[in-house]
């Protein structure tokens, strides 16, 4: 299982002061410098609400761009087995450094501003970014895939279930991780009843074996 990098940390850590100096300025400090309670109330609730109202508004966009992408897909591509990712820092930090080293193309783009969704078809593996007009982020040709299993990756405080596609490089093999999101869900983590599912079907459709960690 592949860790999230330190920058992740950093990240809630910044949040976690912010939220802090937050509450400070806007409630404990204006009560303990004798500001009307009321008052340091209505702004205390106005900034929680706004900042509500925006998580509300991005969480919402990913919903739309998701459903956006599988409609699309399906449209063109009926047969195809579609499911959802995660747009996760530590993934995307790793597909740019390991697309263009394992010869797959250039550094995936975009991973971070869209709710992907990947895609399986006889032909391999690609992962789609963006709404109704879909962008390849990164692709997998079905000569390269070995193999197929589960695994996880951390990303913060969380651990996001991966389908994790075994592939040759030289006379090695490498790995790249999928985050899998519910279906119907973009943001909530696949099941481990859904992670096998998947596991069988990708492993069916592209005639490779599951290995150690699907079974």
């Amino acid at each position: 299982m592949r860790q999230n990098p330190p920058a992740n940390r950093l990240v809630l850590a910044i949040a976690a002061v912010l939220a802090a100096f937050f509450v400070w300025r806007a409630l404990l400090r204006p009560l303990i410098d004798g500001e009307s309670r009321g008052s340091t109330l209505l702004v205390f609730t106005a900034g929680v609400v706004l900042a509500g109202l925006i998580i509300w508004i991005v969480l919402g966009r990913i919903q739309r761009l998701q459903r956006s992408q599988r409609r699309a897909i399906e449209q063109h591509e009926p047969q195809a087995l579609v499911f959802g990712s995660y747009a996760l820092n530590g993934v995307a930090a790793f597909l740019s450094r390991a697309i263009p080293a394992f010869g797959l193309g250039p550094a995936p783009r975009g991973l971070l501003t869209s709710s992907p969704t990947g895609v399986i078809d006889p032909s391999g593996f690609r992962l789609v970014r963006g709404g109704t007009r879909l962008i390849t982020a990164y692709r997998v040709p079905r000569d390269r895939i070995v193999g197929v299993t589960i695994g996880g990756i951390q990303e913060g405080a969380f651990l996001y279930p991966t389908l994790v596609i075994v592939i040759s490089h030289g006379a090695e093999q490498a790995t790249i991780p999928v985050p899998v999101t519910r279906e119907g869900s973009p943001l909530r983590r696949e099941t481990p009843d859904g992670m096998h599912r998947l596991l069988a079907d990708a492993a069916r459709l592209w005639g490779v074996p599951a290995l150690d960690g699907g079974t």
